[in-house]
């Protein structure tokens, strides 16, 4: 697991790489995943921690690799947001982007590190 402790809005990105690890953290936090089929990338909030939980079956320098990295954190973003009450608009939506930005940059620090 890798977590990226985010400060601003005060959401929490963690990324697995089993599903079961996925679902042994939400386990310990008192939550249930429903959306996982063990094949398939996904994202979940877990809205009573302000948890953001990505898992991804394969980690692999490839281009769909990171395309499916990039599209989850995008659900991420949007539950963030959301949980902030801020919606997407031509107004938001640099606040949206740049936490894109950071989610991105942080979690590929920490995956280069981690598959090097």
């Amino acid at each position: 697991m890798i977590t990226i402790k985010e400060k601003v809005y005060k959401h929490n990105l963690n990324f697995f790489y089993s599903e079961e690890e996925m679902q042994n953290f939400a386990d310990s936090k008192g939550c249930e995943i429903t959306n996982l089929d063990g094949i398939s990338p996904s994202c979940t909030y877990l809205r009573t921690t302000f948890e953001i939980c990505i898992f991804m079956p394969k980690i692999k320098k490839s281009h769909l690799f990171y395309a499916e990295l990039a599209h989850e954190i995008m659900h991420a973003v949007f539950r963030v947001m959301e949980n902030v009450g801020v919606g997407y608009n031509k107004e938001s939506e640099e606040a949206f982007t740049y936490l894109h930005t950071y989610y991105m940059y942080e979690l590929l620090k920490k995956l280069k590190k981690n598959t090097c």
